[in-house]
């Protein structure tokens, strides 16, 4: 069974703000083991700085995902914080 895994690294981890006034918004570096030599780098909406994961590699429930308007599936962006749970050694394992 491959399972996507997050990873959120030491020293890049922490909340940073795009935008201005009312248009600002948290976000926080993460990192997508897709298959690929290298992780892909992406950001994770936050809905404020303390909502910042810790270090470490997550899995992503399948509850982050949604059919999207034109019927495709797409990974939910503003509830995907909350649909990473730490990934065990067995599923870090299994995802290799």
């Amino acid at each position: 069974m491959n399972t996507l895994i997050v990873e959120i690294i030491e020293g890049h981890n922490h909340p940073f703000t795009v935008g201005q006034g009312e248009k600002m918004r948290w976000k926080q570096k993460a990192y997508a083991h897709t298959g690929g030599a290298f992780p892909v780098e992406f950001s994770i909406a936050l809905e404020n700085q303390q909502q910042g994961l810790m270090a470490g590699k997550y899995i992503v429930k399948p509850t982050a995902y949604r059919v999207g308007k034109f019927g495709g599936l797409e990974l939910n962006e503003w509830q995907l914080r909350d649909n990473l749970v730490p990934a065990t050694p067995q599923q870090l394992k299994e995802a290799s």
